[in-house]
């Protein structure tokens, strides 16, 4: 139990981290933060069998959806976290360093554009 609420400690926390930069770099560069609505309304979506959309803007908009974005935006970065204890092992939370999280990190931000392309090469 003691990890679980290490695990979502760090992966709340993470994503918090995220979310306070997203501010910051609305107020320095005007950068927009990510819309997690649009997450929401992709999530609620499924239960209705569509889990492909071409513009996900241009869907019905669902009730709820900005609250369930944002619940699934922190569970993702709770499972992010549990993927770094995955890979490093429940040793790296009594001792952590810098080096796997940022490893972990980076292959998230990473993760997408790799998908993109793998598919461009083998369509």
């Amino acid at each position: 139990m003691n990890n679980l609420v290490f695990i979502l400690t760090i992966g709340i926390g993470a994503t918090a981290v995220m979310d306070l930069w997203g501010i910051v770099r609305k107020q320095l560069l005007g950068v927009p933060p990510p819309n997690y609505g649009m997450v929401g309304r992709w999530i609620a979506h499924m239960p209705r069998g569509q889990f492909h959309h071409e513009a996900i803007s241009a869907s019905s908009p669902i009730r709820g959806e900005h609250i369930i974005g944002w619940i699934v935006h922190y569970l993702i970065g709770a499972a992010f976290a549990a993927l770094l204890i995955v890979i490093y092992g429940e040793s790296w939370i009594h001792n952590p360093t810098i080096g796997p999280a940022l490893a972990v990190g980076i292959g998230t931000v990473a993760a997408p554009w790799v998908r993109q392309i793998v598919g461009r090469l083998t369509a």
